[in-house]
């Protein structure tokens, strides 16, 4: 469903899973974003997040069992790089089919909107000034990840704060 992210159109514990994929960054008010899907999800219901909206791991986890998170920006670039020749005939197809206020706009935004290699976010993605990150989470935060043992190798630096990176049935060191 689509809806606004600080007003979901459910009552309390109504959903088993809710998936949120790119779009967090753009919410004004992500805290009550995260109410919201806490009042949703049903108890031990799944929350399953991916975005790059800086932060999002120490909100997300105040409120929910971390089961795992991820640093998926390699990932990302990747999918980036590959997609630029399509993305670019794309680009050209619109601009050629366009009117002038079109073509200026894409101009403008094109690349910037895309996530081409000379894109601002392509950069900050590269330099490590922002990463996408995935996160699994459980509506249960009486058993929240303070009880979990992690080792040197689980800990990552992320925005100068550290975070558990394990993954579930991760073989412990």
């Amino acid at each position: 469903d689509v809806g606004n992210a600080s007003l979901l159109p459910y009552k309390k514990d109504f959903v088993s899973v809710v998936i949120n994929i790119e779009s967090s960054h753009c919410y004004p008010d992500f805290r009550k974003f995260i109410s919201e899907i806490k009042r949703i999800l049903k108890p031990n219901g799944k929350f399953c997040y991916t975005d790059f909206r800086k932060d999002s791991f120490h909100e997300i986890k105040e409120e929910f069992n971390v089961n795992f998170v991820e640093d998926i920006t390699p990932n990302v670039l990747l999918s980036l790089q590959q997609m630029i020749p399509i993305r670019k005939q794309q680009i050209n197809t619109c601009k050629a089919n366009g009117n002038l206020f079109d073509k200026l706009i894409l101009n403008l935004i094109a690349k910037e909107f895309v996530g081409d290699i000379n894109s601002s976010i392509y950069k900050d993605f590269k330099s490590g000034n922002s990463i996408y990150i995935h996160i699994e989470a459980t509506n249960d935060k009486e058993n929240a990840s303070l009880n979990r043992v992690f080792t040197t190798k689980d800990i990552r630096t992320i925005g100068n704060k550290q975070i558990s990176l394990s993954r579930p049935n991760r073989t412990r060191e």
